[in-house]
């Protein structure tokens, strides 16, 4: 399960800054963490592939609300959770399409698309991709496990650390066109898919062979089967 996690996330790190073509020509940039991206590639500030969202909306009962507890580590999914209160007040608003990054232990990778609107924790930066940037491209290009590390250095506060728009908004991201972005999200989603069904797969067989266990053990110490 461990392994299977690792190649989730190097698929993800590899594709958003290498790409798919093992061949490509390289070039070298200036960002410590990032190094070498294909030569037909550009560099991005986030704030200008993408638009922050920050508006306050009156919360209604029934909204569908996202709070970082709703997100899965590293994947880009949501989960479901135990039923609890809503959110009171004004809370912040996403839309259909946009990209939410958590702020708040953002080594955790708190990372999901939205696919419908919504109110969200305010830990979350709400972004919408501009025109050139897909957000699909956008969510696995913030999951990429160095760029989490290297927000992950720029938090403050000991127990509850967070980063803030201003360096996540200036820090930089590869993009290609929007043609090689639809090919890099189509094919993570794939190897995604993958590594999920296997991962499924392992965990029934973990959980049959509990309950086999269990029930070995029930039958020696009643004396139904000689150990």
């Amino acid at each position: 399960l461990e392994l299977l996690e690792e190649k989730r996330r190097a698929t993800i790190t590899h594709a958003v800054t290498r790409g798919l073509n093992p061949g490509v020509e390289l070039k070298e940039t200036n960002i410590p963490w990032l190094g070498q991206i294909p030569a037909h590639w550009r560099l991005e500030k986030i704030k200008y592939i993408a638009n922050r969202r920050d508006e306050k909306i009156a919360t209604a009962s029934g909204q569908k609300y996202i709070g970082l507890e709703h997100v899965e580590s590293f994947t880009g999914k949501e989960i479901s959770t135990e039923a609890q209160s809503e959110p009171e007040g004004l809370s912040l608003g996403y839309q259909q399409g946009d990209v939410l990054f958590g702020k708040l232990r953002p080594y955790l990778a708190k990372v999901i698309k939205a696919t419908d609107s919504g109110i969200c924790s305010s830990e979350f930066v709400v972004l919408s991709a501009e025109d050139k940037t897909l957000p699909e491209f956008l969510k696995y290009s913030l999951l990429n496990n160095q760029f989490i590390e290297e927000i992950n250095s720029s938090t403050y506060g000991a127990k509850m650390p967070r980063a803030n728009w201003d360096y996540i908004g200036n820090s930089y991201l590869p993009v290609p066109g929007i043609e090689e972005q639809e090919n890099i999200a189509h094919f993570i989603g794939q190897q995604d898919r993958v590594v999920t069904k296997l991962k499924q797969k392992i965990q029934t067989q973990i959980t049959l062979l509990r309950e086999r266990r269990t029930s070995l053990i029930s039958h020696a110490v009643t004396g139904k089967v000689m150990i």
